[in-house]
């Protein structure tokens, strides 16, 4: 845990009291980002976490859209395992995909973007046979 020595100001007053504040420190960002089971329309994202310092994290969002579009990042929120199936996504597209943790201080920064890209559709398709 961290500490930080503060000053207190007392108003009309110019003497200061030394104080010490807990502080404590918003997470770090997941490590280890990558992707298994990959079909034409989910992912499964999977990463890992080491704590440190800061309080333990309470869950995890992650964060996606497609490589090249300018809309908003998706966000599926409340994660509270270390790996997560991602479903609806689009067929043969590449997504840019990263995950945040959350702790009692607030969110942390988001991870190092991992860009996979989901399968192709299967097609149904009739034998023809030639004679």
């Amino acid at each position: 845990m961290k500490f930080r020595k503060i000053l207190i100001g007392i108003f009309g007053r110019t003497e200061f009291n030394m104080g010490i504040l807990f502080d404590s420190a918003l997470p770090k960002p997941p490590a280890k980002i990558r992707v298994s089971d990959v079909t034409a329309t989910s992912v499964r994202l999977i990463w890992s976490y080491e704590k440190g310092d800061e309080e333990e994290v309470t869950y995890y969002v992650i964060q996606y859209k497609p490589k090249f579009s300018n809309q908003d990042y998706a966000e599926i929120s409340g994660v509270l395992n270390q790996d997560h199936m991602i479903t609806s996504l689009n067929p043969y597209t590449e997504y840019e995909f990263s995950v945040i943790a959350f702790n009692k201080v607030g969110r942390g920064e988001p991870s190092p973007p991992l860009y996979a890209t989901t399968g192709e559709t299967s097609k149904p398709f009739k034998l023809c046979v030639l004679t």
